[in-house]
């Protein structure tokens, strides 16, 4: 991403980025170590997990948070010069790409019964074509999308169509193409173009298809997509909007409330989660996201690949799902957790939301596509650039690419 599905990972300053280099945290060479590096959000999501089994199976569990923008760089640095982690933790899987070209990643290995209690999807996502043969790059932990909430006080009937929606009524983190990604698939513009599920390099998002959803965003504008993108979740239940785009990692705001509108809630009373309304092209989907844990090759300067092999087949477990599910609120990788949460009524409705979505792409190119993209919606929105600079804003983007 990812972006985050909360931001756009921030461009560092080099000598910034440089003295965090300095200052990697070592991994330990003892086999009874192993060394763990999440970002700050997704560490405090798998903590007491990792811990757990540490203390079960005699392994200190050294657990490190990174800042999310940052970690992949200083990873490849760290790991090149040995002081690098073990596992990087619930990480998106769109980021196999780039890291497996860094040559700081290992395939992983899971047996086959791990195998076979996953989702064939959430393997496909971390599945590299590596020297001409498709290699297994991460141990799938959760799988995750956004949905459209809808105030079902407010709104009876949930709108067809994205033109059907007045202004005023809806909201979105516009400038975040992640979360944006709804609306434009539903003008047939996806951001790569794909054969049989497999996504390739060349940019979906131009040419007519294109200029139309470039043209919704200018027609609309912020009236349309809310000018307060940042607090989405209190318009919510405060009834300033009816519907918004939001994901799994807003479940605990919706249903406690959080600052400034601490009333929550409750699901199939107050609100509901549900398939995004219909574009010009037809269906609208989001981006399936599936976090999981890359073992790289610190692994053998530690000399700790046995610990780790076990360690990454219980993550991608029915342990470690139910436990995904019960902290996070999201959609184990695993099958046997997936189908005792699946009759969870907002878990329904992020499966519905997610119907015939594809796996973010996790191709190298992918990396070269966040910054523009976002600027250029958040531009067109609010009318500071015209619709014509959305193709010469993909035109830009295919040229880095190619």
């Amino acid at each position: 991403m990812k972006i985050s599905k909360r931001s756009i990972a921030a461009v560092v300053a080099g000598a910034v980025v440089a003295s965090m280099f300095a200052v990697g945290t070592p991994a330990s060479a003892s086999s009874k170590t192993i060394t763990i590096w999440a970002d700050t959000g997704a560490k405090a999501v798998v903590q007491n997990l990792l811990q757990k089994w540490g203390a079960d199976n005699g392994i200190t569990i050294n657990l490190v948070g990174k800042d999310f923008g940052k970690v992949r760089d200083i990873l490849k640095t760290a790991v090149n010069n040995g002081n690098g982690p073990d596992i990087l933790a619930a990480a998106p899987h769109d980021w196999a790409g780039n890291l497996v070209n860094s040559g700081v990643l290992k395939p992983v290995s899971l047996s086959p019964a791990v195998k076979k209690g996953v989702t064939a999807a959430s393997l496909a996502a971390f599945t590299i074509n590596s020297n001409g043969s498709n290699k297994l790059y991460g141990a799938p932990g959760w799988v995750e999308n956004t949905g459209f909430f809808r105030n079902i006080k407010l709104a009876k009937k949930a709108p067809a169509t994205w033109a059907s929606i007045k202004d005023g009524e809806f909201g979105v983190a516009y400038g975040n193409p992640y979360m944006m990604y709804p609306v434009q698939t539903g003008f047939g513009a996806p951001v790569f173009k794909s054969s049989n599920g497999v996504w390739n390099s060349t940019l979906g998002m131009g040419g007519a298809n294109g200029k139309a959803y470039a043209t919704f965003l200018k027609t609309k504008g912020t009236a349309y997509f809310s000018k307060n993108g940042a607090n989405l979740v209190c318009d919510f239940l405060l009834g300033k909007i009816k519907y918004f785009v939001g994901g799994p990692w807003d479940m605990s705001k919706i249903t406690n409330g959080t600052t400034g509108c601490t009333k929550g809630f409750k699901y199939g009373k107050d609100f509901v989660i549900e398939a995004f309304p219909n574009g010009p092209k037809g269906k609208s989907t989001p981006f399936i996201g599936v976090r999981g844990y890359f073992e790289t090759k610190q692994v053998d300067a530690d000399a700790n690949g046995v610990a780790v092999t076990k360690l990454l087949n219980f993550v991608a477990g029915p342990v470690a799902g139910a436990y995904y599910f019960n902290k996070y609120s999201v959609r184990p990788a695993n099958i046997a957790a997936a189908k005792k949460i699946a009759n969870v009524p907002f878990q329904a409705g992020f499966a519905k939301a997610g119907a015939g979505a594809m796996p973010m792409p996790n191709i190298p190119a992918m990396d070269k596509v966040w910054g523009d993209w976002g600027t250029i919606e958040g531009n067109i929105m609010s009318g500071k650039s015209p619709v014509t600079d959305w193709q010469v804003t993909i035109d830009k983007i295919a040229g880095t690419i190619n």
